[in-house]
């Protein structure tokens, strides 16, 4: 018997989707630090990828929080009747 297929649940969704995006930031944030290093391009270029990779750093540091919010919200509750305690 094939296990039942579950769906994806809302918050795992934004879950991935932020974490995809941390990446992506991270990639793009290396690649201005690249385009700052590179002695081929003049001043006003490595400064505004200077500019660009702070920009991303604060955009990734904000998904970083929001990812650790959201996986914050995922708790197991256990409920006991007195009943079923007594018993």
């Amino acid at each position: 018997m094939p296990a039942p297929e579950t769906e994806p649940k809302p918050l795992e969704d934004i879950a991935d989707l932020l974490r995809e995006e941390l990446r992506e930031c991270h990639h793009f944030i290396r690649s201005c630090f690249a385009d700052a290093a590179s002695v081929r391009n003049d001043f006003d270029t490595q400064q505004n990828s200077m500019k660009l990779a702070a920009r991303l750093i604060q955009s990734s540091a904000s998904l970083a929080i929001a990812l650790k919010r959201l996986e914050g919200t995922r708790q197991d509750i256990v409920v006991t009747h007195a009943a079923e305690a007594a018993g």
